[in-house]
C-alpha cells in the first residue's frame, strides 16, 4: 500500500518529477512522431528540433530542482570526507547559496526573456510556434531550483544534513 506525501518536500518532489516525466515524454513522443513521419512521406514535424531544445531546457530546470530536493547531485567525497563536521556543514552551504543565486540568476533572466518574446511575439523559425510558453516553463522550473536551493542552504546550516529537505518518495508505508 503506497502513503501518500509526508512533508511539503515530498509533495514538491512528486509534483516535479510528474512535470519533468510529461515533459520528457512530450519530447520522447514529438521525437517518434518525427520519426514516423519522415519515415512515411519523407517530411516530418516541422520545428522539431526546435521544440525539442525548448522542451529539454525546461526538463533541466525541473530536474536541477529535483536533485536539490531530492539531494540527488552527484557528490564526490574526496574532500569532504577529509573535512570535519564544520568543514562539511560550510562547503554544504557555499554549493548550496552558489546553487541559489545561479537558479535565481536564470529564474531572471528567463522571465525577461519570456516577457520580451511576448512582446514582440517571437515565434521559432520553421513552424511559427511562440517560443514564450515554453520559456514560462523553464522560468518555473527555475523558481523551483531557487526555492529548492534556499531549502538545502537554511537545512545544511541549521542541521548540517541537507538531506531531510524531502526524499525521494518510495512508496512504503513508515
Amino acid at each position: 500500500m503506497t502513503s501518500g506525501p509526508k512533508t511539503l518536500g515530498d509533495t514538491v518532489f512528486r509534483v516535479a518529477a510528474l512535470v519533468s516525466g510529461i515533459i520528457i515524454l512530450g519530447i520522447a513522443l514529438l521525437t517518434v512522431f518525427n520519426a514516423v513521419l519522415r519515415a512515411l512521406s519523407f517530411r516530418g514535424v516541422p520545428a522539431t528540433y526546435e521544440l525539442s531544445e525548448q522542451l529539454l531546457a525546461a526538463a533541466i530546470f525541473f530536474g536541477l530542482a529535483l536533485a536539490t530536493i531530492g539531494d540527488l547531485h552527484v557528490k564526490v567525497e574526496l574532500l569532504s570526507a577529509r573535512l570535519g563536521e564544520i568543514g562539511r556543514r560550510a562547503l554544504m552551504v557555499l554549493g548550496g547559496v552558489g546553487l541559489t543565486v545561479l537558479s535565481a540568476s536564470m529564474f531572471r533572466y528567463l522571465v525577461e526573456q519570456a516577457q520580451d518574446a511576448l512582446d514582440i511575439g517571437e515565434t521559432t523559425l520553421a513552424a511559427g510556434v511562440p517560443v514564450a510558453p515554453f520559456m514560462i516553463i523553464a522560468a518555473c522550473g527555475a523558481f523551483l531550483a531557487t526555492l529548492a536551493g534556499a531549502a538545502y542552504v537554511w537545512r545544511a546550516a541549521v542541521t548540517g544534513r541537507a538531506t531531510d529537505i524531502g526524499t525521494a518518495p518510495t512508496g512504503d508505508p513508515e
